[in-house]
């Protein structure tokens, strides 16, 4: 099986919905905003990692790198503005390119962002499971990606 560019594939479901909004929207306790705004430095690294980037996985090059950084300028706005969910949809985005990449095969051009990728849901998966058991227990959350075998 050939490296993941970054496009759906048969058999490689895409997370849908709008989970991280419904998350931050779940979560009056502001856990998951300030998991990001503890660990900011982190979740910038993450955001302006070339090898996170659909966009340069379609046609690696020096050109296609510098233009991915540019999440790096929208991340720093996102977080002046506060709209976590843009933050955090995208960190999820980049989190799950790096699922794949494992999954289909990356090199080792990854292993700098699969350790930043695994700190950071070591932080981020806390506050979520907190949220989503005191309030989102009862919510439809749909059909899972990946459910357990």
């Amino acid at each position: 099986m050939g490296a993941y560019s970054g496009t759906a594939e048969p058999g490689n479901p895409r997370p849908t919905g709008q989970v991280g909004e419904r998350i931050l929207t779940l979560d009056s306790d502001g856990r998951v905003s300030s998991t990001l705004t503890e660990n900011k430095r982190l979740v910038m690294s993450l955001l302006e990692d070339e090898y996170l980037s659909s966009y340069f996985w379609q046609d690696p090059s020096d050109r296609r790198a510098s233009q991915s950084k540019k999440a790096k300028y929208d991340a720093r706005t996102w977080n002046i503005e506060k709209r976590w969910t843009m933050v955090l949809d995208r960190l999820l985005e980049r989190v799950y390119l790096m699922r794949c990449r494992l999954v289909h095969g990356g090199g080792k051009l990854n292993r700098t962002s699969l350790r930043r990728s695994v700190t950071m849901m070591g932080h981020l998966l806390p506050a979520v499971l907190l949220v989503w058991i005191d309030r989102g227990s009862g919510e439809d959350w749909g059909t899972m990606c990946y459910p357990p075998l």
